[in-house]
């Protein structure tokens, strides 16, 4: 590589609150020797901290990817940020190679360019002179910078050791029209009819109308032209090519920072009060986005406006709560809020509400601030009712004393459009295992990291759920008589580990759970469980489940011609020895209308069966194609304790290879990492997986290769039978 440019930055990009990767033209010979700047629209500047972003090279430049979309409006520089160690060393009579010369030559060009820019940055003085040395900190603290009027070079001297300058022309003069148009322009204000007037530079052709903007007597109007100045006449333009230019009051309208509702009579202790007052004033005139600066805001609860438990903060139709930065921006519990059985709910919703949102920040639930009484609560860190239109994205939900996220609909309701997306959800209501190992008797319907209840078309994808003493993710569709509700959840490429049970739809209807990492969980990995109404459309997809008792289990009756289908896959590690990899039915109970095919086993324990039916009556079960890794016992492929059996059909295992366990999980670790984008129409509309195909055929026997993988291939992606 050569340095083959002088740039040293790149930018400004103008942040829209989503976009994470910003592109740089710079050359840099290691990630470390990138950084990344925001400044907001008053100039004041924020470096990033490496920690929070990371860097792609390339051989013109490369990428930034931060953890979090900057807030929008804000200017992003990428800039080169070299480090000035010298790591190279040569030996006398060591042979000199090329590549490390070059390096080194090239860290040098690189280090010199990045301080060129901070040269250009500062003041500087013509050739062959000199700005003289300021003196030190003690002398010209409180003093003022001049030049000597003999030499030019900086001084500092105290403020008061300056004679005051001859009067300039009367400034802020109450004048008559035609004393405004024959003002001199270096007045740059005067007052006329009431409003203050700013001589402004541009071109005003016709724009005149003595109302709004006078034409000088001096300067012509192409030229500038004095300008009212009044809320309508304040405007914003975005950093942008080609951006328009929009009324100030609309761009506050945007977004309102929290601090314009702060009281100076608030406690310093305790910001829900501050916080329910922007809320309310944005709901008040039809909607708006609260801005949470960066810094840690303690809140106390207060009783709920129905009188039903107690809350921090209410949200209200149209707002939307959101963070300068998702780790910086904390909402937290105070200590001492709880007592013996109390219904918190640090952000909920009491009432049906709509287009809403929360992004951005964290929420603390601070269990260990409860004291005595921090497994005795319930309810949770946001906790909403009734929504339409709910997005919770890029919050980080810990220490819970209940739920980390929850969207409950109250029956006969059912929410609409929730997506839950890209969120950390930890630590809730305390481990799933008490300190001797056994399970936590508390965890009874209190803990779960992210739960929806009674919704239709659900997004909950790309989280992170771990340590919650019950279900790391729970969505219930029950009516409660003998009915799914609700429907068209897709579940996709979350990471959960050290919970009750990974995954649990309960009365799933139209539930697509695919692309999860499930791993350490106490019970299972994914569990769709029957309460009344008979799960339908279910397809459970491309999951990897480790280290639990039983990897999948699906109970109850399933609809005819919708039922479940497990398809796809792994399960590794199975922790009991009374455990199962798929497990289908209850003991006592009937199992139907489930395909188990095409999934693959490393279950470790040769005993352990890969499929297990365990209920009483089983009927219209089919499994094929499943495969396993190691030497499982044979007689262990299926167990079945099933009374009555009807059209059950499970066979066809195929012995992959002997593979360890280490060795599975480097295969299918692409799954921990994998991004899924807003899966859109699940019905007739599944997510295509690409298939791998045998190479391209050159004989006979390759030829019929070949025609065998596609036609698996068709078959995987349901065209064929």
């Amino acid at each position: 590589m050569s340095v083959a440019t002088t740039k040293t930055f790149s930018g400004p990009y103008l942040a829209d609150g989503v976009v994470t990767a910003f592109p740089f033209d710079f050359q840099a010979l290691d990630p470390e020797d990138v950084g990344v700047l925001v400044r907001d629209v008053a100039g004041s500047e924020s470096v990033y901290d490496p920690d929070y972003f990371s860097v792609s090279l390339s051989e013109e430049g490369g990428t930034v990817t931060l953890q979090f979309a900057p807030a929008e409006g804000l200017a992003v520089y990428v800039y080169s940020d070299p480090s000035f160690l010298q790591t190279i060393k040569f030996e006398n009579g060591s042979n000199w190679l090329a590549e490390p010369v070059n390096i080194a030559n090239d860290r040098a060009a690189v280090r010199a360019l990045a301080l060129k820019r901070e040269v250009e940055q500062s003041i500087r003085a013509p050739l062959g002179e000199a700005l003289g040395k300021l003196p030190p900190a003690a002398v010209r603290a409180g003093g003022v910078i001049k030049f000597n009027d003999d030499t030019g070079e900086i001084e500092v001297k105290p403020e008061a050791e300056f004679a005051p300058g001859p009067a300039g022309p009367a400034s802020n003069t109450r004048l008559s029209l035609s004393e405004l148009k024959a003002a001199p322009i270096t007045d740059r204000t005067s007052l006329y009819d009431g409003a203050l007037w700013t001589w402004t530079a541009g071109n005003f052709t016709g724009k005149a109308d003595n109302a709004s903007v006078v034409q000088s007597d001096n300067i012509q109007i192409t030229e500038g032209a004095w300008v009212r100045q009044q809320a309508g006449a304040v405007t914003y333009t975005a950093p942008l090519a080609d951006a328009i230019t929009i009324p100030a009051a609309v761009k506050l309208d945007d977004t309102v920072s929290l601090s314009s509702f702060r009281y100076a009579s608030d406690p310093a202790d305790d910001w829900a009060p501050t916080l329910q007052r922007g809320v309310d004033a944005l709901a008040a005139r039809g909607g708006g986005t609260l801005l949470l600066p960066l810094g840690t805001f303690p809140v106390k609860l207060r009783l709920a406006s129905n009188g039903l438990g107690v809350t921090a903060l209410e949200m209200k139709s149209g707002v939307y709560l959101q963070g300068a930065s998702k780790t910086g921006s904390i909402i937290r519990l105070a200590d001492n809020q709880i007592g013996q059985g109390t219904y918190l709910r640090i952000i909920c919703s009491l009432v049906p509400i709509s287009n809403v949102g929360i992004s951005n920040l964290t929420i603390d639930g601070n269990r260990d601030g409860q004291n005595i009484w921090k497994e005795q609560g319930n309810g949770g860190n946001i906790v909403l009712g009734t929504v339409y239109d709910c997005t919770i994205r890029d919050v980080i939900s810990i220490n819970a004393n209940g739920q980390g996220i929850q969207v409950a609909a109250a029956p006969p309701l059912v929410s609409q459009r929730v997506s839950i997306r890209n969120c950390t959800a930890k630590n809730m209501s305390g481990s799933t295992l008490n300190a001797d190992g056994t399970v936590n008797a508390l965890y009874n319907g209190n803990g779960i990291g992210i739960q929806v209840s009674r919704a239709g078309s659900v997004n909950i994808s790309n989280n992170m759920v771990t340590n919650c003493r019950d279900n790391g993710i729970d969505t219930f569709s029950d009516n409660l008589i003998n009915d799914p509700i609700g429907g068209s959840h897709i579940i996709a490429g979350n990471n959960i580990s050290l919970c009750r049970t990974g995954i649990f739809p309960e009365t799933p209807a139209a539930v697509l759970v695919t692309a999860n990492y499930i791993i350490d969980c106490v019970e299972g990995g994914i569990f769709a469980n029957r309460i009344n109404g008979a799960p339908q459309t279910v397809r459970i997809s491309n999951n990897m489940v480790g280290n639990v008792p039983v990897g999948i289990r699906v109970t109850g009756d399933c609809l005819p011609a919708s039922g479940v289908t497990i398809t796809g896959n792994t399960i590794y590690s199975i922790t009991s020895p009374s455990g199962f990899g798929i497990q289908l039915g209850l003991p006592g109970a009937n199992v139907s209308y489930i395909d188990v095919s095409r999934n693959t086993f490393a279950i470790a324990a040769e005993n352990v069966p890969m499929i297990g039916i365990t209920a009483a009556q089983a009927a219209f079960i089919r499994g094929t194609d499943n495969h396993y890794f190691g030497a499982p016992n044979p007689g262990y492929f299926v167990f079945s304790d099933v009374t009555t059996a009807v059209e059950v059909t499970i066979g066809g295992f195929i012995g992959v290879s002997d593979s360890s366990v280490a060795d599975l999980d480097r295969k299918w670790g692409r799954i921990k990492r994998l991004e899924v984008p807003d899966l859109a129409g699940f019905f007739g509309a599944d997510p295509v997986g690409q298939q791998t195909l045998e190479p391209a055929a050159t004989d006979a026997a390759t030829t019929q290769a070949l025609a065998n993988s596609l036609r698996t291939a068709l078959i995987e992606l349901g065209l064929g039978a």
